[in-house]
């Protein structure tokens, strides 16, 4: 399986694939590729990439955001210099009318990334992924989603439960309360169980669908069709390994069980 299919190679790709997809009438959340940076000079080559990111989605009037994730930033090696690249960047993204996303990551960094958004909802609007494996995950809805926006993803990583009926079950009870809260929302998932049960309880003028790159892509348009918010999550970059071997995880694992994400 080619790892063309879950990435762009480079900045001047992904701003094609944006407009293509915003004319087909979807969204697009770009993550600039190299995570787990161990220099400060790995940091500051991505720090730039999304700076460049932010000034020609502002430049050619894309509907993107940028999302990234600390440890592109460098919160292996310094916790502190990450969280001034991201707030940095909230603030450069706001100046240019450009929405602002992180990404959710590995357990040990999920008390680092909440905190990091809270620090940067003072300054910018933020949208943070939330995994519904993580029992904590409905407190942490609770406490954060009338002040940032909230993407609820199953989670790509190790969490509490590992029952793939356990997870549904509590993505939708995730679900439920950011309905009950009443403000915009995302959602992350190929699974075709919860989007039925979306398309069935969740409100059109709040939930917005998202999807990666390489999957999915009849429902998109689908989606699109019937009137509902979707959005792609478009990487980019050469430091793919991580990313592509968590998707190709996740395509053996559904088979394992039988299943297949939407088509």
């Amino acid at each position: 399986m080619s790892s063309a299919r879950w990435h762009l190679k480079d900045l001047p790709s992904t701003l094609e694939w944006v407009g293509m997809r915003n004319e087909q009438g979807m969204r697009c959340v770009i993550d600039v590729l190299g995570e787990y940076s161990l220099t400060e000079a790995q940091a500051d080559e991505a720090l730039q990439c999304c700076l460049d990111c932010i000034d020609l989605i502002a430049k050619y009037e894309l509907t993107a955001s940028v999302s990234i994730k600390l440890t592109t930033l460098g919160a292996i090696f310094d916790e502190d210099l990450a969280l001034a690249n991201a707030l940095f960047l909230a603030d450069e993204a706001r100046s240019h009318e450009v929405d602002f996303e992180m990404d959710m990551e590995a357990f040990k960094f999920v008390d680092m990334t909440i905190d990091a958004a809270e620090r940067i909802r003072d300054v910018a609007s933020v949208t943070l992924a939330l995994q519904a494996y993580l029992d904590r995950t409905q407190d942490d809805i609770e406490r954060l989603c009338k002040d940032i926006r909230v993407r609820l993803v199953k989670g790509a990583y190790t969490g509490d439960m590992e029952d793939f009926d356990e997870i549904e079950e509590m993505f939708m009870k995730d679900v439920a309360i950011l309905e009950e809260v009443g403000l915009s929302y995302g959602v992350g998932t190929h699974d075709p169980v919860l989007i039925k049960a979306l398309e069935q309880k969740a409100s059109r003028n709040l939930v917005e669908f998202g999807f990666l790159k390489g999957l999915a892509d009849d429902t998109k348009l689908r989606l699109v069709k019937g009137g509902w918010k979707v959005s792609e999550y478009v990487p980019f970059g050469k430091n793919s390994e991580a990313y592509v071997a968590r998707r190709t995880t996740y395509l053996s694992r559904l088979g394992e069980l039988g299943r297949s994400p939407v088509p």
